[in-house]
């Protein structure tokens, strides 16, 4: 995600090794490509987050509130090869950029919300600077489809209405 639209950025990674799975968060500034810089990552913690196993996290930055978005598949099907669910959480920037973040769930994007079995590969939709394109909505989307048949999955569009900054998390 974009700082300042010039140059300075957020890049946000998973990272995997045989010690495990980790997130983590990298402030660069790439603004004089002479002389760039690459910060030292931090370990994203998942504080606050539904337990059990979370993997394909994009996420989205909100520069009226200061928050990230992100949107983690849960409860992987290895019959199906899909995710049952999808979780949507926020975070305070500056704390998330510390390592001390609390998520919190906005929802879980599951059968009870798109009557699918698999609800899988999110994307947060995004500016072209990894912002939220609009202040008062989140806009998702994810691929759904039915338990007996892999190729019914199709590509859904979601939009949750945002609350006023003074209350975001």
């Amino acid at each position: 995600m974009t700082i300042d639209g010039k140059g300075k950025f957020r890049l946000i990674y998973r990272d995997s090794d045989e010690t495990g799975d980790r997130f983590r968060i990298a402030a660069c500034d790439f603004s004089d490509m002479g002389e760039y810089r690459v910060g030292e990552p931090v370990d994203l913690t998942l504080d606050g987050m539904p337990p059990g196993d979370l993997c394909a996290s994009p996420v989205a930055y909100d520069p009226v509130r200061k928050v990230y978005y992100l949107m983690a598949e849960k409860e992987w099907d290895g019959v199906v090869r899909c995710c049952r669910e999808t979780v949507v959480a926020v975070a305070s920037a500056d704390a998330l950029e510390r390592g001390e973040a609390e998520w919190t769930t906005l929802a879980v994007l599951d059968s009870g919300v798109t009557g699918r079995y698999g609800n899988h590969n999110p994307a947060v939709v995004r500016d072209p600077y990894g912002r939220i394109r609009h202040p008062d909505r989140l806009e998702m989307s994810l691929s759904s489809g039915e338990q007996s048949y892999i190729w019914s999955f199709r590509i859904c569009g979601i939009v949750g209405e945002l609350v006023e900054p003074s209350s975001a998390i």
